[in-house]
């Protein structure tokens, strides 16, 4: 018979990634830890590095819950950092999980092109496009400035709506596309100017950030019409 029944309930720990937009705009951010399933004799739970050393963290709302501070140093690093479930047995490794982020290679830089809006379409909406291309690793944050102020991403009730595609692989590199999308009204106003914001890894020694603009006063200079309709131009000809 099985008198030591471990194994029936083992702990599970539940760990959430630090969010990429704190870590790329803020430099930090949080990685969590949930224990969400107790057994008998659970005592608390904590964040250790690779040597077994507790690291200072936060209680979360319960004991069920550690929070530790993670630098974008470590991150980027890909720093190795374990959840440990304390326990009056000694269950060993069954009560540590390991959070890394997967790194590897040299990063590379995005090329960056702001497209403009296609020939006039029937319906009253206007599309820029933001087109970042080949870049490593995967993790990226697009974001868009009208008149310097960041579009949120909100209910379909806002003005401005925008949605960004997911990594699309090329070889060992990644590209998406973001767009934005508002009223022709809204882009009759040619005192308006549209940026888009990317953040990477790759610009962190810099300045972090890429940004293009469209302003409409200054005969465009910064603006790169790759035209991605040709079927639709060449029908409507």
């Amino acid at each position: 018979h099985h008198h030591h029944h471990h194994h029936g309930h083992l702990v599970v720990i539940t760990i959430i990634e630090p969010s990429l937009e704190d870590m790329l705009m803020n430099k930090k951010a949080q990685l969590v830890c949930d224990v969400n399933e107790l057994v008998p004799g659970f005592l608390s739970v904590k964040w250790e590095n690779d040597n077994g050393k507790t690291l200072t963290s936060r209680k979360g709302v319960t004991d069920k819950i550690a929070i530790l501070d993670i630098t974008y140093e470590d991150w980027s690093n890909g720093t190795v950092f374990y959840c440990a479930v304390d326990h009056m047995e000694n269950l060993g490794d069954l009560v540590k999980k390991a959070y890394k982020r997967e790194t590897g290679g040299v990063p590379q830089r995005p090329s960056v092109f702001l497209l403009a809006p296609a020939e006039q379409t029937s319906d009253n909406t206007v599309t820029l496009t933001c087109y970042v291309k080949d870049f490593y690793p995967k993790d990226v944050l697009v974001a868009w400035l009208v008149d310097d102020e960041p579009v949120e991403r909100t209910s379909s009730s806002a003005l401005y709506q925008f949605n960004t595609t997911s990594q699309i692989q090329s070889g060992r590199t990644y590209s998406v596309y973001s767009q934005l999308t508002f009223s022709n009204d809204l882009w009759k106003n040619e005192e308006v100017v549209y940026s888009c914001v990317v953040y990477h890894e790759s610009m962190i020694k810099s300045t972090n950030i890429i940004m293009r603009t469209i302003d409409r006063t200054s005969n465009q200079p910064n603006l790169v019409n790759l035209s991605l309709n040709v079927p639709q131009r060449c029908m409507a000809q």
